[in-house]
C-alpha cells in the first residue's frame, strides 16, 4: 500500500472546522503522527481494520482519537496532521510507542510504558513517561519532561529544557538554551552546548561535558566522577556582585584572601550615627549601615564591599563588576573531578577536596592543615582575561581528587585573502601586447599603435 494513497477502508478523515484541541485516549497501541503539507483543514487516520483499532471522531470543539484493549493490526496506525494551524495535542496512552514527525503544535503527553520519538516541529512540550526511552531532536520550543525509568537523548533543541529522570542515562547534544536536569541514578553526557546555563543534580552517576560553551554551570552528584572540557563564558547579565562564602568560620582561618580589594571604612564624626544597646553596636552614615556588631556576628560595609562574619561562616562580597557567586560549580560526594577552563577568562577558584589537587591556577591553602584525608580548602585567581569580569569557579569532592587545567583557546582562523580581481578584456589584451614587446616579437612603435587602438576601442 502506498502511504500517500491509503486504501479507502483504511482511511478516516475528519474536518478541523471549530476544533480547538486534539485529544488522544488509548490503551495498548503504537501510534505515529506526522505533518503533511498537502493537508488543509482536515486530519486523517490511516489504520488497518483490525480488532480494537483506534477511531477518529469529533466531540464538540474537540477532535478525539480513542482506542481500548490491545490493537491487533500489523501496521502502526498513522495520524496525518496539517503543517499549519494544527490544534494542540493532549495524549494519554497506557502502553505503546509514540512518534511525532514535524508536528507544529503544543503537546501534552502522558505515556505509561513505551518509547517516545519527537523530531522537528514547534510548540511547547510537556511529557510524562512511566517507563521507556525518550528521544527528541530539532525542536524549537521549550521542553519539560519526566521519565520514571528509561534513557533520554535530546539534540539540537533551541529553547529551555527541564528534565527529571528517575533512573536512566541522559545524553544532550548541541542544545542552545538553559538546561535543568535532575536524575536519580545514571550517567549524564552533555556534548557541545551552545551558550546556555546548565544545572545538573544527580543522585549517583558520572557526569561529562565536552565541547561547546556554557554561560553558567552548577553540577552536583552524590556519587560519581565529573569531567568537563566545555568552554566557560559569561553573559553580560551574569556580571553582578562578587561573593566568597565559607562553610564554617574559625578565627584562625581568616586570612588576607578575604580582604583583597576591600576598601577600609572611613570614619567621619560629622555625619556618623552611633547606636549601642543590649543587641550590640551599630554605626551608620545617613541611611547606610557601615558597621554592625551583635549576637549574629560582624557586618561591615564600605558601600562597594561587604563583609559578614558569624556562626554560619564568612560572606564577602560587593558591587564590583566581577561575576556572581559560583558561576561554575562542580560538586560530587564521592568521585574525581576533571575540569578544563579557558585560559583567556579571569577566574576566582575555590577547591574543597580530600584527595590530590592538581591545578594550573595558582592556589593557596586557607585554614589550618588537618589530618590526612580531611577536607582541604584552596583558593586562587588566574591571571588571564579581564580581572573586572572575574568568574567564580567552585570544585568540591567529598572523597576524590581534583584536576583543574587551563587550556589555550585557539585563535580564530585568519580571514581568507580576497580572490584576485578578474582581468578585464582590455587589461588582458594589454598584458599580451606588453609580453610580446618584452620577447621582441613587437617593436616599440608597433606596441604603441596596438595600445592606442585599444584605448580608442574602449
Amino acid at each position: 500500500m502506498n502511504a500517500k494513497e491509503p486504501r479507502s477502508d483504511w482511511l478516516q478523515q475528519v474536518p478541523l472546522d471549530g476544533i480547538t484541541e486534539f485529544r488522544v485516549d488509548c490503551e495498548t497501541v503504537d501510534l505515529a503522527f506526522e505533518s503533511d503539507g498537502s493537508l488543509s483543514g482536515v486530519v486523517q487516520l490511516i489504520v488497518e481494520p483490525a480488532q480494537n483499532a483506534p477511531a477518529l471522531y469529533r466531540s464538540g470543539s474537540e477532535l478525539r482519537l480513542e482506542q481500548t484493549g490491545r490493537y491487533r493490526g500489523r501496521v502502526t496506525p498513522l495520524v496525518r496532521l496539517p503543517a499549519d494551524n494544527c490544534p494542540g495535542l493532549a495524549a494519554n496512552v497506557a502502553k505503546g510507542d509514540l512518534s511525532f514527525n514535524e508536528i507544529s503544535a503544543a503537546m501534552a503527553l502522558n505515556l505509561g510504558m513505551g518509547d517516545v520519538l519527537i523530531q522537528g516541529g514547534t510548540g511547547e512540550i510537556a511529557l510524562n513517561v512511566g517507563k521507556g526511552d525518550l528521544r527528541i531532536a530539532n525542536r524549537a520550543e521549550s521542553i519539560a519532561a519526566k521519565v520514571g525509568m528509561g534513557d533520554v537523548a535530546i539534540s539540537r533543541c533551541q529553547s529551555p529544557i527541564a528534565l527529571e529522570v528517575g533512573k536512566g542515562d541522559v545524553a544532550l547534544a548541541r542544545c542552545a538554551a538553559d538546561i535543568d536536569l535532575r536524575l536519580g541514578a545514571g550517567d549524564i553526557a552533555v556534548g557541545h552546548p551552545e551558550g546556555g546555563h546548565i544545572t545538573i543534580a544527580n543522585g549517583s552517576g558520572d557526569i561529562g561535558l565536552g565541547g561547546g560553551s556554557v554561560s553558567g554551570l552548577r553540577i552536583r552528584t552524590g556519587k560519581g566522577e565529573i569531567a568537563s572540557t566545555t568552554r566557560l563564558v559569561l553573559r553580560p547579565e551574569d556580571v553582578v556582585a562578587d561573593e566568597i562564602e565559607d562553610e564554617a568560620f574559625n578565627p584562625d582561618d581568616f586570612e588576607r584572601d578575604f580582604m583583597e580589594g576591600f576598601d577600609a571604612v572611613g570614619i567621619n564624626l560629622g555625619d556618623l550615627a552611633f547606636e549601642a544597646n543590649d543587641e550590640g553596636l551599630r554605626v551608620a552614615r545617613g541611611n547606610r549601615e557601615l558597621l554592625r556588631l551583635g549576637p549574629e556576628g560582624i557586618h561591615i560595609s564600605s558601600g562597594q564591599r561587604e563583609l559578614s562574619v558569624g556562626p554560619s561562616g564568612i560572606r564577602f562580597g560587593g558591587a564590583s563588576a566581577s561575576a556572581g557567586p559560583d558561576n561554575f560549580s562542580f560538586d560530587t560526594g564521592k568521585g574525581d573531578i576533571h575540569v578544563d577552563l579557558p585560559s583567556d577568562l579571569a577566574l576566582r577558584v575555590e577547591i574543597l577536596a580530600t584527595g590530590d589537587v592538581q591545578s594550573d591556577v595558582p592556589l593557596v591553602s586557607v585554614g589550618r592543615p588537618g589530618p590526612r584525608g580531611s577536607t582541604k580548602r584552596l583558593v586562587g585567581v588566574s591571571d588571564g582575561g579581564d580581572a573586572a569580569k572575574r568568574a567564580n569557579v567552585r570544585l568540591k569532592t567529598g572523597r576524590g581528587d581534583v584536576q583543574l587545567r587551563t587550556v589555550r583557546v585557539p585563535a580564530p582562523p585568519p580571514s581568507p585573502k580576497p580572490p584576485p580581481k578578474a582581468e578585464t578584456d582590455r587589461e588582458e589584451r594589454s598584458r599580451v601586447i606588453l609580453e610580446a614587446l618584452s620577447r621582441g616579437d613587437l617593436s616599440v612603435s608597433e606596441a604603441e599603435r596596438l595600445l592606442a587602438a585599444l584605448d580608442r576601442s574602449a
